[in-house]
């Protein structure tokens, strides 16, 4: 009997030391993790891992300044897009046409399903009477999830409701695509083995830029001062349009989402149209075809679209209204985007649209 209970004993005590056992290493493995998830918490809002690059930098630099810009005014005109809206159309001038005020959020690369969730937290904080579509984004892009991840990933972080951040998550990422979707750090974890100086130095680079300019800002970055120039336009004459010309084909997700911003705008009675923004027409290729697909969708929805891409204004679009580059991508030089607003201006000066304080 004495055995039985003493081998009794040694069999609970043994269970009580595994289970204390486990007990301590769920412990540590929580402190471990807190502390972990603390530090790219702190590292996040202090903003230690931000990205390099400038026009990136200016996703946040957007919000930032939209966020301003509504605290004591409306915007009356709500421009959505990507890079070559916010090279293509300068605000400023179309502010000073209309007489509404206007603002661009946009940015590089995305595409039409993140130019809705845009849509949807901008329209938090504004009324717009009219609000505009870039529709590059319906056809350059795919717009699957998880596709362009990099360019949807600025945007999303850019953006600042956590709710509508937390909804719209879901359709734009696939899953192991979220964590990096919500921190700068994770995202930029390459960038902590470099130096102290180094950190400092882009962290206060991104700070300056983002939150401490002042100075006006409604969305644009038209970064080419001068257009194409003569060699530049020799090699489309002489060698046609580049061998990576766009594909332009317009994708199911993309009308689907095109369809959700015109609902989203009936809705609050806001207007909406499609702007093409124009590239020089030799680096353009089978437009028609989603020109056709556009229209087509766009047949029972009666909604306006200033194309200027077909038919193309050659006596209008110059070479020097492009950027110098043999490339499908172009964006457009400041002229061009001049040129572009004041077409932009003239088409929506019919809607009669009241400036709004």
């Amino acid at each position: 009997m004495s055995n039985k209970k003493n081998s009794k004993k040694r069999r609970n005590s043994s269970s009580m030391v595994k289970e204390r056992s486990w007990k301590n290493l769920l412990f540590k493995f929580i402190i471990l993790a807190s502390l972990g998830i603390s530090a790219v918490i702190i590292t996040d809002r202090k903003k230690l891992f931000p990205t390099e690059n400038y026009y990136k930098m200016l996703s946040y630099k957007r919000w930032v300044a939209f966020d301003r810009m509504t605290e004591n005014k409306n915007v009356d005109i709500l421009l959505l897009g990507n890079s070559h809206l916010y090279n293509g159309i300068n605000p400023d001038y179309l502010m000073k046409a209309t007489g509404l005020h206007c603002f661009i959020l946009a940015d590089a690369s995305i595409n039409v399903k993140d130019n809705y969730y845009v849509l949807e937290e901008a329209l938090k904080k504004c009324s717009p009477q009219l609000v505009i579509l870039e529709t590059f984004g319906l056809t350059h892009r795919s717009v699957d999830k998880g596709s362009n991840v990099l360019a949807s990933i600025q945007c999303f972080d850019a953006r600042e409701n956590t709710w509508l951040k937390f909804k719209s998550m879901f359709s734009i990422f696939r899953p192991e695509d979220y964590l990096p979707a919500w921190s700068m750090t994770l995202r930029n974890h390459n960038r902590i083995l470099e130096s102290p100086e180094k950190i400092k130095e882009t962290s206060d680079r991104f700070i300056e830029v983002v939150e401490k300019n002042n100075q006006p800002y409604y969305g644009e970055y038209i970064r080419y001062a001068t257009g194409m120039t003569d060699s530049v336009c020799a090699m489309f004459d002489s060698l046609g349009c580049p061998s990576d010309t766009i594909p332009w084909e317009v994708s199911g997700q993309g009308l689907k989402y095109l369809r959700k911003i015109v609902e989203l705008c009936e809705k609050k009675s806001i207007k909406v149209m499609l702007l093409t923004v124009p590239m020089y027409y030799a680096s353009v290729n089978n437009y028609d075809f989603a020109q056709k697909r556009i229209l087509k969708a766009l047949s029972n929805q009666g909604i306006p679209w200033l194309d200027l891409q077909y038919p193309y204004d050659t006596t209008t679009f110059t070479p020097d209204c492009f950027e110098d580059n043999y490339d499908a991508n172009l964006h457009m030089s400041y002229k061009g985007s001049i040129l572009a607003t004041d077409r932009l201006a003239k088409y929506i000066q019919h809607w009669n649209l009241i400036h709004c304080q």
